[in-house]
């Protein structure tokens, strides 16, 4: 069956425009800076004054009703369709949506950029990120008469001026670019107070040289522009007739496209709403600040000339300092402070992966991440965490510590044996392999070194060997053995120092 392509054009001519004035737009990409920001307008390259109109997209408020596997990060590439090459116009493909969602919100679509910035070094002068270039997102519904003959009806269109950024030349690493293609997502806001039929055709459309509603008749790089394709199942919806595509062609559409050869269909996701945005649908008033995604509309004064563009607000990157990163747990705030960042900014921090703070002395692999949505920001290291040092345990003594008779200060700090009437650090035990000592230490003391040392008569000492359980966070146990047989006699002597 045959039907003139219904597709409509990307950017709107009427009364006070000169007959095919282009609407166009630059600086749709921004980093976040606390003011109000807006793309440059302008009609056949001159600059212009433009009345505007926005909303932010935001994915979390719109859920997916159809998706295929759309992985992040995306793959360097993929298989695709070349519209110019192909003499394609529009390419599509029949969807039935998931949920119960059905007030349109977004798409989004995979592309596939040939175009090196080599090739198009006036544009590339003027933009060394890529270039923008409308692409449209066509609703429709599919009818089937009585008779078998099949109709498509358009339901609503959307345009943005999409972002297209330049295929590289080299991978981060500096080796060769390994493909003819750079894959990108596009994103096209949707006419908010559309509702959505159960079953749609999505078509994605642009112009190219010789193809489209409106050919543009000069080469360019969007000659060298892709949609992306799978043969993979849906994740979320379901697709009809998994053979078959809808194909505009030399001017002439076709559904259902059987001699498609298995190619798959294109790569989008389609977002929708329960409910539909509280009225005005694109808010004159709504100043884009936030770091975010948003829907502009510029419209000419004194003309019906306008159109829509996506803008992109990046995160504001920001730095982190810290100070403190060996503490003990007796510091009136023992963990991580964090300077050197905004005012009001919000930071995570994790401690081997975890919000809970250590309580037990010990080395941390840790992170700072920033959680405002303005900015973005990351610092990782290691945190040590120590047991009570020396000084702060003198502080906490009443008196001489270690004085009237008790164990010497550095003996009480290290086991915990600090008054006259504490026991005795070393706990002797005679066996049937010899004697035994065994001893309670602060499982880390930061400035002091402890020693077991072990003789038979007191002329020759030596270290022997342990074994160590631990009691709980902050103490641990140390058994020694000296050596012998059942009966044999020796000494046991245990030394703290500074280290």
């Amino acid at each position: 069956m045959w039907r003139p392509p219904i597709i409509l054009c990307a950017w709107l001519i009427g009364a006070g425009a000169a007959p095919g004035q282009k609407l166009s737009f630059a600086e749709t990409e921004a980093v976040y800076h606390g003011s109000p920001i807006r793309p440059r307008v302008m009609v056949d390259g001159v600059p212009q004054q433009a009345a505007w109109s926005s909303r932010e997209i935001r994915p979390d408020e719109a859920p997916a009703v159809f998706s295929n596997r759309i992985l992040d990060p995306l793959p360097l590439s993929y298989s695709s369709l070349g519209f110019a090459a192909n003499s394609t116009s529009a390419l599509g493909n029949l969807i039935e949506l998931a949920g119960d969602e059905r007030v349109a919100d977004h798409a989004e679509v995979i592309m596939v950029t040939w175009a090196k910035a080599a090739d198009y070094p006036a544009l590339a002068a003027a933009d060394a990120s890529g270039y923008r270039h409308p692409i449209s997102a066509s609703i429709y519904e599919l009818r089937t008469a009585l008779d078998g003959t099949v109709t498509v009806h358009l339901v609503d269109e959307a345009t943005a001026h999409v972002h297209i950024p330049w295929r590289p030349l080299t991978l981060p690493d500096g080796s060769p670019y390994p493909y003819n293609g750079y894959a990108f997502k596009a994103l096209i806001p949707l006419n908010a107070a559309m509702t959505l039929p159960e079953q749609c055709i999505v078509a994605i459309a642009f112009d190219t040289q010789n193809h489209g509603t409106n050919p543009l008749k000069v080469s360019g790089p969007y000659n060298q522009l892709n949609l992306a394709l799978t043969g993979a199942l849906p994740v979320i919806g379901r697709d009809p007739d998994t053979d078959a595509v809808f194909w505009v062609q030399n001017g002439k559409w076709y559904y259902p496209a059987r001699n498609w050869g298995g190619f798959g269909s294109p790569i989008l996701r389609l977002s929708a709403r329960a409910t539909p945005r509280p009225a005005p649908l694109l808010d004159a008033t709504a100043e884009p600040v936030n770091a975010g995604v948003y829907q502009v509309r510029a419209e000419i004064p004194g003309t019906n000339l306008k159109a829509d563009t996506v803008l992109s607000i990046a995160q504001a990157p920001v730095s982190f300092e810290t100070a403190g990163l060996t503490r003990s747990i007796a510091d009136p705030d023992p963990f991580i402070t964090v300077v050197n960042a905004s005012p009001g900014l919000e930071a995570a921090i994790r401690y081997d992966g975890s919000a809970s703070v250590p309580v037990r002395p010990g080395r941390y692999p840790f992170t700072i991440t920033a959680t405002d949505r303005n900015h973005s920001g990351f610092l990782a290291g290691e945190f040590r965490l120590t047991g009570m040092t020396f000084q702060q345990w003198q502080q906490r003594q009443p008196g001489d510590p270690g004085g009237g008779g008790g164990p010497p200060a550095w003996i009480a700090y290290a086991t915990g044996t600090e008054s006259p009437a504490a026991e005795q650090p070393l706990r002797l035990q005679a066996t049937a392999s010899g004697p035994t000592a065994s001893f309670r230490r602060r499982r880390e003391m930061p400035g002091v070194r402890l020693e077991l040392e072990f003789s038979t008569y007191l002329s020759h000492w030596v270290t022997p060997a342990t074994v160590v359980e631990p009691l709980d966070d902050l103490w641990e146990t140390v058994t020694a053995a000296g050596g012998g047989t059942a009966g044999s006699a020796g000494y046991f002597r245990l030394r703290a120092r500074p280290d």
